[in-house]
């Protein structure tokens, strides 16, 4: 039973029916992240929210349609004890009862610490006629559909793995779409003093730097007969070997430097910057799948523990009360083998796997125990 704080009115106004057995009971059904699918236990209807006939109002009224909730501690008013329920889309929104007529709708309105905000969740006892193989059936199948989503992100997951295998070797095959060349350039640079150099082809030699020999500056040859480069008159000179009409004296000297050219792959260069996007593009896509999968698995998680809850309570009841659930109860094992297997072959989480056969196991004792008390 859901009480308002202020009043403790029922939240059965929200229904206005409260002849109808059990209206003032709700079940709720974990989802993930702190969201919720709130079942009246009269109705059999899912709570959901849509705009009333009334201008500018929004209230809360029963709907075939499955809505969720997202159930917000409100620490304020008692730790653990009180909620505010916001709209699931529009968080800003939460159930509010403007006044304390049974017969007044539970409207959406913007969330403030407002005691009419603020709900405390009661447990309520619930009798065996509340239990009904429905609610596993209606577990179970969505627990199959959560494998079904989870099995193909998985393949998905392992499709694009492969080809970020694929773009990685692109990437590694095309790196080098880059060729740098080095080579040497020599230039002449002017001194303030008379250098001996060789003018030969592809010979850039100071043969003598600051050649003291009397001639000043010459383009002719027979001048360098006197630098030391040519020892005892010799036609050759020491240095670079050629002759000395190679060589003349200029007041300036070969310097070198190293000229670095790079030379670019053009269609090897698109190879890898189109690798790379796409290697990029998938590990985006690798990060999203993975979120979605361990979404998946903690949905799994929650809907297995709810049939291990929906279990649990079967086991609980004395074997007399226990005989008139044996049909649902054999339906309900029929349906676990089924998820199991289904489990198993889609790999999913280990623990989860393991409490479902313990579930099924516990379930496979109490039908023993009512056949065996026959």
């Amino acid at each position: 039973m859901a009480e308002n704080d202020s009043d403790a009115e029922p939240l059965f106004c929200v229904i206005p029916s409260p002849e109808v057995q059990k209206a003032e009971l709700w079940k709720l059904t974990p989802g993930y992240a702190d969201r919720y699918e709130i079942k009246n236990m009269g109705f059999k209807y899912m709570t959901i929210a849509r705009p009333s006939h009334q201008t500018g109002q929004q209230i809360v009224v029963g709907s075939d349609n499955k809505y969720w909730w997202f159930i917000q501690p409100a620490e304020k008013f008692g730790p653990d004890a009180y909620f505010s329920i916001r709209h699931n889309e529009k968080r800003e929104l939460c159930w509010h009862l403007s006044d304390g007529s049974h017969m007044t709708p539970v409207e959406l309105q913007h969330f403030s610490m407002d005691p009419r905000n603020i709900w405390k969740i009661v447990p309520a006892d619930l009798d065996v006629d509340v239990l009904t193989g429905g609610d596993i059936e209606r577990v179970v199948s969505g627990a199959i559909v959560t494998i079904q989503q989870t099995a193909r992100h998985k393949a998905k997951l392992e499709k694009i793995q492969k080809s970020v295998s694929d773009a990685t070797l692109t990437i590694k095959q095309y790196a080098n779409h880059k060729t740098t060349k080095v080579t040497k350039v020599y230039e002449f640079v002017n001194t303030p003093h008379r250098n001996t150099l060789c003018s030969a082809p592809m010979c850039y030699h100071n043969c003598h730097e600051n050649c003291d020999c009397s001639t000043g500056f010459s383009l002719d040859p027979t001048s360098t007969r006197q630098c030391s480069a040519f020892r005892w008159e010799s036609q050759y000179c020491v240095k670079c070997g050629h002759s000395y009409m190679e060589h003349r004296l200029y007041n300036v000297k070969w310097v070198s430097r190293e000229d670095e050219q790079v030379t670019v792959d053009e269609d090897a260069k698109k190879k890898y910057e189109a690798a790379t996007e796409e290697k990029e593009k998938q590990e985006r896509e690798i990060m999203q799948l993975n979120k979605c999968i361990t979404d998946s698995n903690a949905a799994l998680a929650n809907a297995i523990a709810n049939v291990g809850q929906l279990i649990k309570q079967y086991a609980n009841l004395d074997l007399d009360r226990s005989a008139n659930f044996v049909g649902q109860m054999k339906q309900s094992v029929a349906l676990l083998e089924l998820v199991l297997e289904i489990m198993r072959y889609n790999r999913a989480d280990t623990d989860t796997v393991t409490y479902a056969e313990r579930m099924l196991r516990l379930l496979r004792e109490q039908i023993g125990l009512i056949e065996k008390a026959k």
